[in-house]
């Protein structure tokens, strides 16, 4: 559980190399390769037809198909973070949803845990750099509860908290992004999954 003696509230990018956090983008002040990666992932904003792009900036609209996350008993909000991280990070290939767990985010398909190639890598901790920070671009979208990276907790207000020592390098989220939305409530079927531009 979380509480406050094991955290220490500071802002949210301050422990994050390279990523400042100036009003007009989450984004900037990190090294993106010169070609941004776009993967076919969306209906295409201008034709309405199959086949537009997401990059990493987020720029989308239309609907988005499902990603390498499994979507069995997740929420729509989380199904949404779910297909929006996979169309945009195509090298991630390990996205954890619904388990069990003693807190009720995975059961409630709640959370996403997105595994980081070679986390210890220096372009392993850049990738999870970047997938934190499109996921809190896109905060509101997700309707984001909270994210951890590297054993630091991130909200969509801004602010963070360091967490304790859990044990491992999973426990304490070193090899992974763990995404942690409001839920948005179970599909009904018919959904269309999409990011605004």
């Amino acid at each position: 559980a979380f509480g406050p003696a094991m955290m220490q509230p500071m802002n949210m990018l301050s422990g994050l190399q390279g990523l400042t956090a100036p009003a007009t983008s989450m984004l900037s002040g990190l090294t993106l390769p010169q070609q941004v990666t776009r993967t076919a992932a969306s209906v295409d904003p201008a034709t309405g037809r199959a086949g537009g792009d997401i990059d990493r900036e987020g720029r989308v609209a239309g609907g988005l198909p499902p990603g390498v996350a499994s979507e069995n008993k997740l929420q729509k909000d989380t199904i949404l973070a779910a297909r929006a991280v996979s169309a945009a990070f195509p090298e991630i290939k390990d996205i954890g949803g619904y388990r069990q767990d003693s807190l009720h985010w995975h059961p409630d398909g709640q959370a996403i845990d997105v595994m980081i190639p070679n986390p210890t890598s220096a372009e392993g901790k850049a990738l999870g750099n970047q997938v934190l920070a499109f996921t809190l671009r896109h905060a509101s979208q997700f309707d984001i509860n909270h994210v951890i990276w590297q054993q630091r907790m991130y909200y969509k207000d801004g602010t963070s908290e360091a967490m304790g020592d859990r044990g491992d390098p999973t426990q304490n989220h070193m090899d992974h992004v763990h995404i942690a939305t409001n839920g948005g409530g179970y599909p009904q079927g018919g959904e269309v999954y999409s990011l605004e531009p």
